[in-house]
């Protein structure tokens, strides 16, 4: 799995970008055509860092989303969670789950409320966490997974930044 976290060059958005990152659980055939079953699956990426910005300026995340596609048999459930921190405020985690049969392009968003907690100029940590589940069905031959990644898209969870004029 490859990831990266990226400011877009006007300052608006910091995106996680994800590539291969998936579960599936259900009937899980090997590249040796070896076929198993596999009740549930979960993977989490964390991705920490320092955003650094000019005095006079304090970033403010106004919003956080994400996208995904699952595929879900009958009797199968899965989600898809985030977490974003400025700091060590949490703003806005966002979260989608669904049961099956389920096979669709997801969306989850959240609008954040209150202070970002970015201090005015200099740097601040930022964490952002995505995790993803699935169970299986209850077919033996069905195979349910989730991911971010659909479309031949590989952006997974998108901050959109606000910047505040403050006094250091």
């Amino acid at each position: 799995m490859v990831t990266s976290l990226l400011l877009t060059s006007d300052n608006r958005y910091l995106i996680l970008n994800t590539d291969g990152f998936y579960v599936e659980a259900g009937r899980i055939v090997s590249a040796s055509g070896e076929a198993s079953w596999r009740e549930s699956h979960e993977r989490r990426c964390t991705v920490n860092a320092t955003l650094n910005y000019p005095s006079g300026w304090a970033p403010h995340a106004r919003k956080v989303t994400g996208d995904g596609y699952a595929d879900i048999a009958a009797g199968g459930s899965g989600w898809h969670q985030a977490r974003f921190l400025m700091g060590s405020h949490p703003i806005a985690p966002i979260a989608w789950a669904t049961a099956g049969p389920f096979s669709s392009i997801y969306r989850m968003s959240a609008s954040s409320t209150g202070d970002s907690g970015a201090p005015c100029g200099g740097s601040t940590p930022i964490t952002l966490t995505t995790a993803i589940n699935v169970h299986a069905g209850t077919d033996r031959l069905l195979t349910s997974y989730v991911t971010p990644d659909f479309a031949e898209m590989s952006i997974a969870i998108t901050v959109d930044l606000d910047w505040v004029r403050c006094e250091a």
